[in-house]
């Protein structure tokens, strides 16, 4: 893709609910510029990354943070084993050809007692879904919910469904960015809140290994 420098500016402020109290080390999967990871340095914790767009991984280095340039499952052999406190994929894991085999990758990473924490979008998010409905089009764009560069599209029951079948126990899984409408309220409030999901852009999702 096209570098694009306000595409790997976000800080995700909104995701810092899900880091466990206590984490000392994190690695972000996919960090972008690194605001996010250096939001986890301002707190005490020693963060690390990794980042294959080449300028945004020369942005996390001047931000701070211990990143390597490359994808996941190429720098692997490199970062420390059973290490990490916390390993983050803030909307990256719908991005990957196999997401499944990357949080398998990530087991190895955590230590004992670590956690996964995630945000992945929401392909059921009523204003994208209903504009599908009426267009009757898939139509990509350069970000958001069908931004052309996603691979894999996920709902909240697709969500855990990843999560338990690579050998993981959700922890909490919460919707945000939150849908805002009259319309949308009163579709809900119609349907008995079935379609309570759709107000929600993307999932927070927190998970640890599963043990017996």
């Amino acid at each position: 893709m096209e570098y694009s420098p306000e595409y790997f500016q976000y800080s995700r402020q909104e995701m810092l609910q899900f880091i466990p109290k206590g984490v000392k080390t994190s690695l972000e999967v996919g960090c972008g510029a690194g605001r996010f990871s250096r939001s986890l340095r301002s707190k005490g914790i020693e963060a690390w990354g990794i980042e294959p767009e080449k300028e945004a991984f020369e942005e996390a280095i001047k931000n701070d943070i211990k990143c390597l340039n490359g994808l996941l499952h190429d720098r692997y052999a490199e970062l420390p084993k059973y290490y990490f406190d916390v390993v983050v994929f803030n909307d990256v894991l719908e991005h990957m050809r196999d997401p499944w085999d990357a949080l398998q990758l990530a087991k190895s990473l955590l230590r004992p007692g670590g956690h996964i924490v995630s945000s992945i979008p929401n392909i059921m998010y009523f204003p994208a879904f209903t504009d599908l409905l009426i267009s009757r089009n898939f139509k990509y764009t350069t970000g958001g919910i069908f931004d052309r560069t996603h691979l894999r599209f996920f709902t909240r029951r697709s969500i855990v469904h990843l999560f338990e079948s690579s050998g993981f126990e959700i922890k909490e899984i919460k919707g945000i960015h939150a849908y805002k409408s009259r319309k949308f309220t009163c579709f809900n409030v119609l349907t008995f809140g079935y379609f309570d999901e759709m107000k929600y852009m993307q999932f927070g999702v927190r998970a640890a290994i599963r043990t017996l």
